[in-house]
């Protein structure tokens, strides 16, 4: 990624120190200047003890040869994903669970549709993120029933490093494939700005085997397009206040293949979907609050003109999320929560008319450890439409893991403690940076 302004500086500061440089010609003294360290602790809902954590970065993403979340898993992970070729549904298995048993969240809110109960992974953008993490194990009792096989969690955050980048990169390949991604990011001490916008296409026109002595067959109607744009703007309010805005556009046209019985398809189908949400979050003494507020918008539109078929279904959800933890002590945090959800859906088949739902929930984890084992616990009570469910309680263990301070010796601020959801920067010289998510 390329820093022009940044560029600038180290090339005027190399001239300005070069006639030191070449002056001073003895061995350094014990003492050196070593580079800034960052430690992190949190208790968030991401990490449950008992649950296998597999992290991306955005510098990972970029060089990987993927370019949505159901390629990435495919290439990176042993989960088993059923991917039905460049452009087509993909849905993933974790441990034995079905599809609508693996939440896929954003920057903490849930993105699966109501309607279906499950998410197509090829219609995610995998370099839109700044990190994506793969939880493996049930997480009911924090993220409620969509999550007994696991939590993917696509994060956006942000960077106040003073900087102007730009990037772009243009992929081509056979069949059409045409690919183009650009983005750009403005940022200051007290603020950012970042946009990403991508392009793809391809038209599948390739020729497969049908069986021994059969000729093969060009595929048709196979061709696809999506769009996509995602605009994040962040406001550190102060040293422990920070508020973010969320925009994320999406559109896909896809053409749907024919079996191997037909001999043609014209049908097709129009994925849509527009998401807003505002996260507002407080790093304390002891703690941490985050409270976020989300609006989505989708469609999907299914045609097939040789049948006459016309499937078109269109929902919106209202979604909230308040959290807070504290630090108990030295090696004890609690975590308390509330969510909820109202969602309302058009389609054909409920004739006039809107069915909605409500959904609230309470939960809370005590995370801590003891004689070298770790333990979490953690309880959710939900209600959907004014009904009670069945209480979600949740119990992980691990031996030889603390969950205070890092082993690895690191400096602590003079209170000894790192705020939960926090991170730190140490310097060589003692100073110690603002907290940043």
């Amino acid at each position: 990624m390329f820093y022009p302004f940044r560029s600038i500086n180290y090339w005027l500061l190399l001239l300005l120190a070069l006639p030191f440089i070449l002056e001073a010609q003895i061995p350094l003294d014990s003492i050196q200047a070593l580079p800034e360290l960052e430690i992190s602790a949190s208790v968030d809902r991401h990490q449950t003890i008992g649950s296998n954590v597999r992290s991306w970065s955005d510098t990972a993403l970029s060089v990987l040869p993927v370019n949505n979340l159901g390629e990435l898993l495919a290439l990176e992970t042993n989960v088993y994903l059923k991917s039905y070729g460049l452009g087509s549904l993909a849905t993933s298995s974790i441990r034995g669970s079905s599809a609508g048993q693996t939440l896929v969240l954003w920057n903490g809110l849930p993105l699966q549709s109501p309607m279906l109960g499950q998410l197509d992974l090829a219609l995610l953008p995998s370099r839109k993120m700044e990190k994506i993490s793969l939880s493996r194990g049930g997480g009911s009792s924090l993220w409620g029933s969509g999550a007994i096989g696991g939590v993917l969690s696509l994060d956006n955050h942000p960077d106040f490093r003073q900087r102007f980048s730009i990037f772009g990169r243009t992929d081509v390949g056979s069949f059409g494939q045409f690919q183009q991604q650009l983005q750009m990011a403005f940022a200051g001490q007290k603020w950012q700005a970042g946009t990403k916008l991508s392009h793809q296409q391809a038209d599948n026109d390739f020729n497969y085997p049908l069986g021994p002595g059969i000729p093969e067959r060009q595929q048709t109607n196979a061709a696809l397009s999506q769009q996509s744009l995602l605009q994040d703007i962040y406001w550190k309010v102060d040293k422990q206040k920070t508020l973010s805005a969320h925009f994320w556009w999406q559109k896909a046209d896809r053409e749907i293949p024919p079996t191997n019985v037909q001999t043609r398809s014209e049908a097709y189908q129009q994925d849509q979907a527009t998401r807003i949400m505002l996260d507002f979050t407080e790093i304390t003494h002891r703690g941490k609050w985050q409270i976020k507020a989300g609006f989505f918008d989708e469609q999907l539109n299914y045609y097939d003109p040789q049948i006459r078929l016309t499937s078109e279904s269109h929902f919106q959800s209202y979604l909230g999320d308040v959290s807070a933890s504290w630090r108990l002590g030295a090696r004890h945090y609690l975590l308390v929560g509330g969510t909820q959800t109202y969602t309302e859906a058009r389609t054909e088949v409920y004739q006039d008319s809107t069915p909605n739902q409500w959904r609230a929930a309470l939960f809370t984890s005590l995370r801590g450890d003891w004689r070298k084992t770790a333990y979490q616990l953690s309880i959710r009570q939900e209600m959907v439409d004014g009904r009670w469910i069945p209480l979600t309680p949740s119990l992980g263990s691990k031996q030889g893991y603390k969950t205070g301070m890092p082993s690895s010796g690191a400096p602590r601020s003079s209170s000894g403690e790192i705020p939960n959801g926090a991170t730190r920067t140490f310097n060589a010289t003692g100073g110690t940076n603002a907290y940043s998510n």
